[in-house]
C-alpha cells in the first residue's frame, strides 16, 4: 500500500522552511543520534576556517553522525530558519552560510510529531579581521590595542590578522603581542621603522622594538624588516670669542719740524709752518682667528628589534626576515674659527689745535692707511660617525620540531 506524502512549511519569523513528512507519523531522529544518546549539555566541537577574502569564513561542525539527514535552526539577531543539512563520511557539516549578526546560535535537530527536536545547541561569535592594507601604521591602528602584564601592547578581539596583497604595517617601534588563531599574509611586509628612518639631531635612534606573533594557523608569505632607527646628527661645534685672533700691533707717529714765522704774530698768536719729516705708518694686522671646535659625535642607532613568530602546528607561512640595527648619525660640523683680530691702530697723523684741545687737525704728513683686519679662523673638523645599534635574534617556530632563529 503506497503513503500518501504531504508537504509542509514552517515560517520561524522571516525565512521559510519546508520539508516532506509521511502523514503516517512524524520524523523519527537519526538512528545513529539514539545510539550515540547525544547529550545537549555536551559541548559540540566546532572549527573556524578562514577564506581567501578578508573577513570571510566557514564553520565545521563535527556532529559525529556519518552520512545523518538532520535540521539545522540558525537564529541571529531576530531572523531565524531552518534547513535540512546532511554530514559527511566523517560525520561532519561545513556551514558556508553565517549570517551577518554578532552572533548566531545553532540548533541541530529533527522532526518529531513535527515537532523540531534539538539534540546539541551553540553560540558562536562571528569572527573578525584586522585588516592591514596599503601601508598602515601602528599608530593607525592603535585603538585595537591594551597594555598587559608584561608592558606590551596585546592585540584583542580579532581572530585574524589579515595582510592584503602588497600591504605594509608599520609597528614604530612598538612592543607588540599579535596574538591571533589565523596569520594570513599575501605577499606583504611587516616592518618595525621605515626605510631611512632618523632620529632628530642630538637623539639617540629608537630601537625596533619587541614582537611577539602567536597563532594557531599561518598562511602566505611575508617579509618581515627589523630596522633599528638611524641615530640623529651630533651636535654642530659652536663659536666661541676665545678663538678670536689678536689685534695688530699699533703705527708709528708721525715726525715734522715747525717754523715760527714771527712777522705774522699778532699779540701772542702767529702763524707757525709745519715740515714733514717721516709720515705715520699704518697699525699691523690682526692676527688670525684660531680653528673652530669639533663637532660632536654622532647618536647611537637603536637595535634592530626581534621578532618571536610561534605557530602551533606546521604551516604554509613563507617568512623572510631581515635584521637592520640602525646606523650610526653623522658627526657634527665643525664649529666657526674665531675672527680675525681687529688690525691695529695707526700712527698719530693729526695735530692738536691751537685754540681748542679737543680738536684734532691734519698734520704736515699724510694719513696711513686703515691696518687690516685678520683672516678668520678655518672651520673645526666634522665629528665622528655615531656607533651603530645591535642586531638581535629572532626565531620562529612550528609545532612542535621546527625552530628558526637568526
Amino acid at each position: 500500500m503506497k503513503t500518501k506524502s504531504l508537504l509542509i512549511c514552517f515560517f520561524p519569523l522571516v525565512l521559510v522552511s519546508c520539508m516532506k513528512v509521511k502523514n503516517k507519523g512524524a520524523m523519527e531522529p537519526p538512528p545513529e543520534a539514539k545510539a550515540q544518546k547525544i547529550s545537549n549539555t555536551q559541548e559540540l566541537p566546532y572549527e573556524i576556517l578562514g577564506g581567501e577574502n578578508p573577513d570571510s569564513y566557514s564553520y565545521k561542525f563535527f556532529l559525529g553522525l556519518p552520512r545523518a539527514q538532520l535540521f539545522v535552526n540558525r537564529t541571529s539577531g531576530e531572523s531565524s530558519a531552518i534547513e535540512n543539512i546532511q554530514t559527511d563520511t566523517n560525520g561532519d557539516w561545513l556551514e558556508e552560510k553565517i549570517p551577518a549578526g554578532p552572533e548566531t546560535n545553532y540548533q541541530f535537530g529533527y522532526f518529531q510529531n513535527n515537532e523540531f527536536k534539538a539534540f546539541k545547541t551553540i553560540s558562536i561569535s562571528r569572527p573578525k579581521d584586522l585588516v592591514i592594507s596599503g601601508t598602515m601604521k601602528w599608530s593607525q591602528i592603535k585603538d585595537n590595542f591594551v597594555s598587559d602584564s608584561l608592558n606590551r601592547l596585546r592585540l584583542e578581539k580579532f581572530h585574524r590578522l589579515y595582510f592584503k596583497e602588497g600591504s605594509v604595517l608599520v609597528t614604530e617601534g612598538q612592543n607588540l603581542n599579535l596574538s591571533v588563531k589565523e596569520f594570513y599574509s599575501k605577499n606583504s611586509e611587516l616592518q618595525t621603522w621605515p626605510e631611512g628612518q632618523k632620529a632628530a639631531a642630538g637623539q639617540i635612534g629608537r630601537n625596533g622594538g619587541q614582537i611577539f606573533i602567536s597563532a594557531e594557523k599561518a598562511y602566505g608569505k611575508i617579509t618581515i624588516k627589523l630596522r633599528g632607527e638611524n641615530g640623529g646628527d651630533g651636535i654642530a661645534g659652536k663659536g666661541d670669542p676665545t678663538l678670536n685672533g689678536a689685534p695688530g700691533m699699533a703705527g708709528l707717529p708721525h715726525k715734522f719740524t715747525s717754523q715760527t714765522d714771527r712777522s705774522s704774530c699778532l699779540g701772542e698768536i702767529c702763524i707757525t709752518h709745519h715740515t714733514c719729516l717721516n709720515a705715520a705708518t699704518s697699525g699691523g694686522q690682526g692676527g688670525p682667528g684660531r680653528k673652530g671646535f669639533k663637532g660632536g659625535t654622532g647618536f647611537r642607532g637603536g637595535n634592530s628589534g626581534f621578532i618571536q613568530f610561534k605557530i602551533s602546528s606546521a604551516s604554509d607561512l613563507v617568512w623572510n626576515p631581515d635584521v637592520i640595527p640602525g646606523l650610526g648619525g653623522e658627526g657634527g660640523s665643525g664649529g666657526p674659527g674665531g675672527e680675525g683680530g681687529p688690525g691695529g691702530p695707526s700712527g698719530e697723523w693729526q695735530l692738536q689745535s691751537y685754540y681748542n684741545p679737543n680738536v684734532k687737525l691734519a698734520g704736515p704728513c699724510p694719513k696711513p692707511l686703515d691696518s687690516l683686519k685678520g683672516p678668520p679662523g678655518e672651520f673645526g673638523d666634522k665629528g665622528d660617525l655615531g656607533t651603530p645599534g645591535v642586531k638581535e635574534i629572532s626565531c620562529i617556530a612550528e609545532g612542535a620540531t621546527t625552530h628558526v632563529c637568526l
